[in-house]
């Protein structure tokens, strides 16, 4: 759902709000499920292009249904087409704590079992970073 919101606001950014119609022609599932969901939360809907058909075909269904933005791969020239990854804004992945925000710091300790003639000096030594 997440990647659904951040690609209902790429949308919004091109200008998709409700009552417009959005022609799909993603190539990957993951990408036209979260395609559909983005569109149907700007309140629009979407005209499902399959490249496969004849350019006359598609043409029609486009211009019949009065759809003037296409999400994914180029099927009607004329027509504006973003791809889904375009749609996504770049951000850093840097895990971060939840509640915080702020960036994970790791810790642990090494111990030896205990009774092992390394155990009294176990964790003093400094391993290279």
């Amino acid at each position: 759902m997440a990647e659904a919101e951040r690609i209902s606001a790429g949308l919004a950014a091109h200008g998709v709000g409700p009552r417009a119609v959005v022609g799909l022609a993603a190539t990957t599932l993951c990408d036209t499920v979260t395609a559909i969901l983005a569109i149907l939360r700007r309140g629009a809907a979407y005209l499902p292009l399959d490249p496969g058909l004849p350019a006359q075909r598609l043409e029609y269904m486009v211009r019949r249904a009065g759809c003037e933005f296409i999400v994914g791969e180029t099927v009607v020239p004329g027509v504006p087409t973003v791809t889904v990854a375009d749609l996504t804004p770049r951000r850093s992945r840097c895990p971060t704590r939840w509640p915080t925000l702020r960036p994970r710091s790791m810790s642990c300790t090494r111990r030896a079992p205990p009774g092992s003639p390394r155990a009294s000096r176990w964790g003093t030594d400094r391993w290279p970073t």
